[in-house]
């Protein structure tokens, strides 16, 4: 976008986040994943969600059990998607205000439907 309409974007954004009920979630989480990462270091990404399109990656078994969530009930897999030593690891905790209210209740159906997938693959 150029002069006017890339700063009449940007009044929009700045009157919008200057009315927006106030959080610190996003910060925590972010400091919560920064030290996690000090304490772990890096960890292997799951080789669901690695690439396999080299013949090694395919031999190695990248990209094998990924699961396509626009393919999957809601458009939601319930697959892992953290390494295996952050599995239940939650760093983002919304407000119970605003937005995150809505996000929050998001984020505890999306809970809700992953126990109940697991549990019915046991």
């Amino acid at each position: 976008m150029g002069i006017p309409e890339g700063l009449i974007a940007l009044d929009e954004l700045a009157i919008y986040l200057s009315l927006a009920p106030k959080s610190n979630s996003v910060e925590l989480a972010g400091m919560a994943a920064d030290s996690i990462v000090k304490q772990t270091g890096t960890l292997p990404v799951p080789r669901a969600f690695r690439n396999s399109v080299t013949r090694v990656g395919k031999q190695l078994g990248y990209g094998n059990d990924y699961q396509y969530d626009h393919d999957s009930p809601g458009a939601y897999s319930a697959q892992e998607h953290l390494p295996k030593q952050l599995i239940g690891t939650e760093i983002y905790h919304p407000k119970p205000y605003g937005k995150e209210k809505q996000l929050g209740e998001r984020l505890a159906q999306l809970k809700q439907i992953k126990k109940e997938r697991n549990n019915a693959e046991k």
